[in-house]
C-alpha cells in the first residue's frame, strides 16, 4: 500500500486497471462469457463495497444510452436539473464524475477512489472464481461514482452508458426514474453487433420491466432500429405510445416582434430592421408557418397562427386557457431579444423573469 493517497496516486491506481480498449478486446475474444457475466459480476462488485442494487434507486437515475447525442442529452438534462435547483451527478478520471456540473475535486476523487479500492481488497469473496479481484477501468469508475453519489446524498443522477446498454456496468439500477435512447448508429460493432437491429437490441437493454411509471423513451430512429426498440419495450410490458416532437405543442404562433397591437414598440425594444412592406404583409411569419406545416404535416392547420404583434399572441394564449382558474398554460418563446423581451413586457412578467 502506498504511503500517500493523493489525487496523483489515485490516478496511478486507476490506470493500473485494465483499460477500456483492453476490455473491448476481451469482449471480442470471449463475447458470450462477458455478456453472461457482465451484470452478475458488476452486482457482485457493488456488494463487495457495501451496497445493493436497490440502494441505487435512491439516486433517482436518469439512464441514457445511444450512439449519437447521448452526451448532448445528458448536458441538456444537466441544465434542466440545475436550473430546477437539483443536485445531479453524471458518470462520465475526475471529469467523469460531476457535482452540479463541476468535476469532483482532486481530494474528493482520491478519497472516494481509495474507499472503493480498500473495500474491494478487504472483501475478496467472489461467487465467480474467474472474476478478477479488481474490476476493469470503466467498471471501477462507475463503482466510484455510485459510492460518491450515495455518500453525498444526491437528488438526481444522470447516468450515461459506457458501451451499449444491456451488459453495461451502469445497467444495474433496478428502478431508474426514466430511461432514454438517443440516435442510433453503427458503433462498437465488434461488441454490439454489425447491424442497427443488433445495436438497438443492446441499447434497448436499459429499459426496465416490472415497474409501473418508469418511462422508456427514444427519439426518432431508423425504422429497423425503432422496431427493435419497440419490441424491447413490449417484451417488458411497457405501454407503447408514439409521440413526435410536434405533439408536445398544441398551438404554434408566428408573430412579429412588434410589441403592441396598435403597432407600437416598447421604447427599449424598438426594432427598425424589418422592411415595412414585409411587416405589413407578415411575409416572414407566413413563410415560417408554411415551413412548419410542411415539416410536420400532421399538425392541425387551424392551430398554426400568424399574428401581427406580441400583444396579439399573448391575447391568443389567454383566449386558449380554459375557464378553470387553476389551469396552467406552458409557453415556449423562441426568437430575438425583442420578441422575448416583448413577451415579458406584455405578459407582465418583469418581476419574475430571470
Amino acid at each position: 500500500m502506498m504511503s500517500t493517497r493523493t489525487y496523483s496516486d489515485a490516478v496511478d491506481h486507476l490506470n493500473s486497471l485494465q483499460s477500456n480498449a483492453a476490455t473491448l478486446e476481451a469482449l471480442r475474444m470471449g463475447k458470450s462469457r462477458m455478456d453472461s457475466l457482465a451484470i452478475p459480476e458488476m452486482v457482485e462488485y457493488l456488494g463487495r463495497i457495501g451496497y445493493t442494487p436497490e440502494d441505487l434507486n435512491r439516486l433517482n437515475v436518469i439512464h441514457i444510452t445511444g450512439t449519437k447525442g447521448k452526451g448532448s442529452t445528458s448536458a441538456f438534462t444537466d441544465s434542466i436539473l440545475r436550473h430546477a435547483k437539483h443536485e445531479w451527478k453524471v458518470v462520465a478520471v475526475r471529469e467523469r464524475i460531476r457535482i452540479n456540473g463541476a468535476p469532483l475535486s482532486e481530494d474528493q476523487f482520491a478519497k472516494f477512489l481509495f474507499d472503493v479500492w480498500d473495500r474491494l481488497e478487504k472483501n475478496d469473496k467472489r461467487e465467480h472464481p474467474e472474476t478478477s479481484t479488481m474490476p476493469a477501468y470503466f467498471r471501477f469508475v462507475t463503482l466510484v461514482a455510485y459510492h460518491a453519489f450515495l455518500t453525498l446524498g444526491v437528488d438526481a443522477t444522470i447516468l450515461e452508458v459506457g458501451v451499449g446498454g444491456m451488459y453495461d456496468s451502469t445497467n444495474i439500477v433496478p428502478k431508474p426514474v426514466v430511461t432514454g435512447v438517443s440516435a442510433l448508429g453503427l458503433d462498437h460493432t465488434a461488441v454490439l453487433g454489425k447491424t442497427i437491429q443488433d445495436i438497438a437490441w443492446q441499447k434497448g437493454g436499459i429499459y426496465k420491466a416490472g415497474f409501473e411509471g418508469v418511462p422508456a423513451l427514444t427519439v426518432n430512429q431508423p425504422e429497423e432500429g425503432f422496431e427493435v426498440l419497440k419490441q424491447r419495450a413490449q417484451d417488458k410490458k411497457l405501454h407503447g405510445k408514439e409521440k413526435d416532437a410536434s405533439s408536445f405543442f398544441d398551438h404554434v404562433v408566428f408573430c412579429t416582434n412588434v410589441t403592441y397591437a396598435d403597432g407600437g414598440f416598447k421604447g427599449d425594444l424598438t426594432s427598425k430592421s424589418i422592411p415595412e412592406k414585409d411587416l405589413a404583409h407578415l411575409t416572414t411569419q407566413h413563410e415560417l408557418a408554411t415551413a412548419w406545416a410542411s415539416l410536420i404535416p400532421s399538425f392541425p392547420s387551424h392551430h398554426i397562427h400568424v399574428l401581427p404583434s406580441i400583444q396579439h399572441a399573448i391575447n391568443l394564449v389567454h383566449d386558449l386557457r380554459t375557464t378553470d382558474e387553476q389551469s396552467k398554460v406552458d409557453v415556449l418563446v423562441s426568437g430575438s431579444l425583442h420578441l422575448v423581451g416583448g413577451v415579458i413586457e406584455v405578459a407582465g412578467l418583469s418581476e419574475v423573469a430571470l
